[in-house]
């Protein structure tokens, strides 16, 4: 049998021109460790996989020379991975093509193959329709934490800017627009909400003759010049401070503090040019170092008190998400949802 399954390696071997392919050493010792172990899914990767490649001549090789028997190891792994493989009956049916082409399985065998991993796919099926099944009736019987949130003063931009920020509590919790018996109330009571804006200034930056790169100067600026850079500057800062409170049928049952200070500050390069010692100016090819053009780069454009407004909502939100109730009903959602 051994025989017949190394002339069987070995036609195709030389149908598909592998045979010409020198052996590596290295491959050939790992192989002999993984044969010798008897391992039926490592023999397979090792003899089947790469059907038209190197190994599967080194395979040969090996087998014909150590008499080692392949054939029912290979046809166990491809067994074993029809009824496992992730992939499906799709992708066992490429491995059974590959196979059944070198020789390694017969027709039956592979028709067989294919029966197995459509079975599996129907398994596998049936147990994600029933799991399915289960979890929306765990979530049918849920029943979601019923949330009113309320703003002091009473702003409809903040209730819905930090609603927005809780938008991954649907499911485990419902807002509603009014007060209800057993429902949670959550009070945003807004103490400081101070916005400022700096005033936009710009300054030179001047990089010496001998501070630029020695190749720059030699070949860009004449002899003492200086390169200059615009640099536009500004930035906006938010101070805010929010007290969360949260109420159970008129009962308090918790709050905290949400406080801090933004500020987000920007600059721009722009300009280049090149001054020389006379006062002439000329525009700059380039820049003078490494170490400016490391801080134009880091630049950024202006960016707007909302994105900081968004910030702070996002921080009041996370008090919220806090709350022991919150807490509790998001984990009761979690886990109907697993």
């Amino acid at each position: 049998m051994l025989k017949g399954l190394a002339l069987a390696f070995a036609g195709v071997l030389l149908l598909t021109g592998c045979a010409s392919k020198p052996a590596d050493p290295n491959w050939t010792e790992s192989a002999k460790k993984v044969f010798a172990s008897g391992n039926p899914v490592a023999a397979y990767d090792y003899a089947a996989k790469d059907l038209n490649g190197a190994r599967r001549a080194q395979a040969i090789a090996f087998l014909q020379e150590n008499g080692t028997t392949i054939g029912p190891a290979i046809k166990e792994a491809l067994f074993k991975r029809a009824r496992e493989d992730s992939r499906g009956a799709s992708g066992v049916n490429e491995d059974m093509r590959a196979a059944t082409a070198a020789g390694l399985i017969s027709d039956a065998d592979a028709t067989d193959l294919i029966k197995i991993a459509t079975a599996a796919d129907d398994k596998r099926r049936a147990e994600k329709a029933v799991a399915d099944a289960l979890r929306a009736k765990r979530l049918a019987a849920l029943k979601p934490l019923r949330l009113h949130l309320v703003s002091e003063p009473d702003n409809r931009l903040i209730v819905d800017d930090v609603k927005r920020q809780l938008s991954d509590l649907q499911g485990a919790v419902v807002f509603i627009d009014a007060p209800e018996k057993g429902a949670l109330t959550v009070k945003v009571k807004q103490l400081r909400w101070a916005e400022r804006q700096q005033s936009e200034r710009m300054r030179t930056l001047t990089v010496g003759y001998y501070e630029s790169d020695p190749l720059f100067a030699a070949l860009l600026l004449p002899k003492g010049a200086s390169t200059m850079i615009d640099v536009r500057e500004g930035g906006v800062e938010l101070e805010y401070a929010f007290e969360v409170s949260a109420s159970e049928n008129g009962n308090q049952i918790g709050s905290e503090l949400v406080r801090d200070t933004l500020t987000q500050n920007f600059y721009q390069c722009s300009g280049m040019r090149v001054q020389n010692v006379f006062g002439g100016i000329s525009p700059s090819n380039g820049f003078p170092n490494q170490a400016s053009q490391s801080f134009c780069s880091g630049g950024s454009t202006p960016t707007d008190l909302k994105a900081l407004g968004t910030r702070a909502y996002v921080a009041t939100a996370i008090a919220i998400k806090r709350l022991g109730p919150v807490q509790i009903a998001l984990k009761r959602y979690q886990e109907a949802s697993a």
